[in-house]
């Protein structure tokens, strides 16, 4: 239900309105999942969904309702922290979130079917040090090494960063990882591939 990539249309608090003070890029593949979100210019942050994120982990899902499995975040999370909803389609290319709250809408902008690649370094207790989720055009990657932050790339922008979102000491170690999103690139030094899809 999920695969693919989705840009948050709206959300909602409580009873409230529908709004969006975020850019919101949210790239799944197979289990697992990469998030980034900033903030508009010019908008307050007015709520915990509203803040500066990059998250991923891995998705388990029973009947409608799905938990996504926090295993890097750049928010000061405690390790494997998740986060629970319920989903439904609202029609063939949007979600609708409900969870305790809030309600948020999703709009697929990259196909279940789009090449598609998942990448990670390091491995212990707590989850990977990295991991790049790329679908068709678009590309996140979540970090802690160098401190803890995350950025959107996109094939557009010759798959340079185009968000960022805490600390960007790392960029210049992903930048050959970047450039290995092609699905059959090698990869730099202690990087692995864990998931891919060619194109249907």
């Amino acid at each position: 239900m999920f695969e693919g990539g989705w840009v948050r249309e709206w959300r909602a608090l409580a009873d409230g309105p529908r709004s969006e003070r975020c850019d919101v890029l949210w790239l799944q593949v197979g289990r697992y999942f990469a998030d980034v979100r900033t903030p508009k210019d010019f908008h307050e942050v007015a709520h915990p969904l509203d803040l500066a994120q990059g998250v991923s982990g891995t998705v388990s899902q029973e009947g409608d309702v799905v938990v996504w499995h926090h295993d890097i975040d750049t928010l000061d999370h405690p390790p494997w922290h998740s986060d629970t909803a319920v989903m439904a389609k609202d029609g063939s290319d949007h979600l609708v979130e409900r969870g305790d709250g809030y309600v948020e809408c999703w709009r697929r902008v990259e196909s279940a079917d789009a090449p598609a690649i998942v990448l990670e370094c390091g491995a212990g207790s707590s989850g990977p040090d990295a991991r790049v989720v790329r679908v068709g055009g678009l590309a996140t990657a979540v970090w802690r090494f160098g401190g803890a932050g995350a950025a959107v790339f996109s094939a557009d922008a010759g798959w340079d960063p185009t968000r960022l979102v805490g600390k960007t000491l790392a960029l210049d170690a992903l930048h050959e990882v970047v450039a290995a999103l092609d699905l059959d690139a090698r990869l730099p030094e202690g990087w692995r591939r864990i998931e891919r899809i060619a194109s249907a």
